[in-house]
């Protein structure tokens, strides 16, 4: 009888023991598969934040081709602006030289008007 009871024991023992060990790997199931869950849904969080970024580089690139090609655009124009003033410059350079001859033409008229008349 006695050795029936420790036999029942021991088996009751062992029993509650994988029953323990039962729970146990329940639990670290339940976590691991919570682990799993937490990790999935950062690796969407971070993909989702990835397209996000990548639309923004997209429209920082088109922005800057845009600004680059408005920047060619300004370049030539201040080019042409320049090259049209040196020509103003010159024309206007050449105008007062004519304007100075004429002035002087005119001086030797008027002399020679003066020279006419006194005879």
């Amino acid at each position: 009888m006695e050795m029936l009871q420790n036999e029942k024991y021991d088996a009751n023992n062992k029993l509650i023991n994988a029953e323990g060990d039962i729970l146990t790997m329940n639990m670290k199931e339940e976590q691991a598969l919570k682990q799993i869950s937490d990790l999935q849904d950062k690796i969407r969080d971070l993909a989702q934040d990835k397209r996000e970024i990548e639309m923004e580089f997209v429209a920082l690139k088109k922005n800057f081709i845009s600004a680059n090609t408005e920047l060619e655009g300004e370049r030539k124009k201040n080019e042409n602006i320049g090259v049209e003033l040196i020509n103003v410059v010159n024309e206007n350079k050449a105008l007062h030289e004519e304007i100075n001859d004429i002035y002087k033409r005119s001086g030797n008229t008027n002399d020679e008007n003066t020279k006419y008349i006194m005879k």
